[in-house]
């Protein structure tokens, strides 16, 4: 399993951190087309967090209060002495090569200003599990974690100020893109956003109700967030639309991606993907308010091999859109009984694997059969 995932468009480097078996780190040079697999073998620590600071200086937090550094763009990993700490470190933030946070367990969180020789401990208040710590400068920054936990410092850590995201399930991460302004997602398919230093936390719907594990924004309007259901969402309109790539995983921990057009996604089974434009002309969720279920017939119709399918859902459900053939065969299933939220999915189905015909295909909410359409491809 992978953790956390980060990559420099520049130079092509690529690291994702993860379990310690056969080693925690991969590294790829040009961009994920190949991948080094020997970093750090020997060390049996599981790595959760990682910040790289430029393309060649990087800290890496996980198990057992282990930190690690590289100087060489990940090649080569150093532990860091972190006397005192033995408990999980789930994140590291680091604003510049010396100056770094590390957080996790207990709500512990660690301060270096000294490139990680030195540490110490700061006073958060509270005991939950730390996941993510986000220091926007010296001086401002948050963390989240179990229970709801939410705090910000604008000392460098001294003191943190509780905030109120109205939500009391685990937050799992936070990005923020300034000191005022910036997302975070947790279980059950959160995504609260600031505009105001954390005063205020307003909801953002995303199409399917599962629990959120990372997000990673270019700026407010442009982001990507992925998690337990293995779906990528990507948003350019801060939220009111999403376009939407099943990843073929069971889920996704992390996200990283400096801009619109392409991200890294890491996740179970060793899981890492490059995704590309492939999210547009694929499924868009439209965060709208619906009055009821339908099916609306795809257009074009006949088609060859591309034509678009929509339909709406007025509240939380289990959906499944499936295809069949003449004689009622199950030949596509495009989703099973995935939990959307409301609003308009729009899906562009290609029927390039299927043979010319007539097909139908079905909407269907909460194991209930809502309707069913005809349509033919002519090739």
């Amino acid at each position: 399993t992978l953790n956390d995932i980060w990559c420099d468009n520049m130079s092509g480097k690529v690291i994702a951190v993860g379990t310690a078996a056969p080693t925690p780190f991969l590294v790829s040079t040009n961009g994920g087309v190949n991948w080094i697999y020997d970093i750090g073998t020997g060390i049996t620590t599981t790595i959760y967090g990682l910040k790289m600071v430029n393309a060649n200086t990087g800290y890496a937090s996980g198990s057992s209060g282990k930190m690690f550094k590289t100087t060489n763009g990940g090649l080569n990993w150093d532990s860091v002495s972190f006397v005192g700490a033995t408990s999980t470190l789930y994140c590291t933030d680091f604003i510049s090569v010396d100056t770094g946070w590390a957080s996790g367990s207990s709500g512990t969180i660690y301060k270096t200003v000294n490139g990680g020789m030195n540490w110490t401990l700061q006073t958060t208040g509270i005991t939950s599990t730390l996941y993510r710590i986000d220091m926007v400068n010296a001086l401002t920054g948050y963390f989240i974690g179990s229970s709801g936990a939410c705090r910000k410092t604008t000392d460098g850590g001294t003191t943190w100020t509780a905030q109120t995201p109205n939500y009391t399930s685990t937050l799992y991460w936070i990005d923020m893109k300034d000191v005022n302004s910036g997302y975070l997602v947790g279980i059950g398919g959160t995504l609260r956003r600031t505009t105001n230093g954390g005063a205020n936390w307003d909801t953002v719907l995303t199409p399917i109700s599962a629990s959120q594990y990372s997000i990673s924004f270019s700026n407010m309007n442009t982001g990507y967030v992925v998690g337990a259901s293995g779906y990528t969402f990507r948003t350019s309109n801060g939220g009111t639309t999403w376009d939407i790539k099943n990843s073929g995983s069971s889920t996704i921990n992390a996200v990283y991606s400096k801009g619109y057009d392409s991200a890294f996604i890491a996740g179970s089974s060793g899981m890492i993907l490059k995704q590309y434009n492939a999210l547009v002309g694929g499924i868009t969720w439209n965060n709208n308010s619906p009055q009821k279920f339908s099916l609306e017939q795809n257009y074009p119709n006949p088609f060859n091999p591309v034509t678009t399918i929509k339909f709406a859902i007025p509240h939380t459900a289990k959906i499944s859109l499936k295809v069949y053939d003449i004689l009622g065969r199950e030949v596509e299933v495009l989703f099973n009984n995935v939990e959307f939220n409301p609003g308009t999915v729009t899906y562009d189905f290609d029927g390039t694997n299927l043979a010319s015909g007539v097909y139908f295909y079905s909407l269907i909410a909460n194991n209930s059969l809502i309707e069913t359409k005809r349509m033919v491809l002519v090739k």
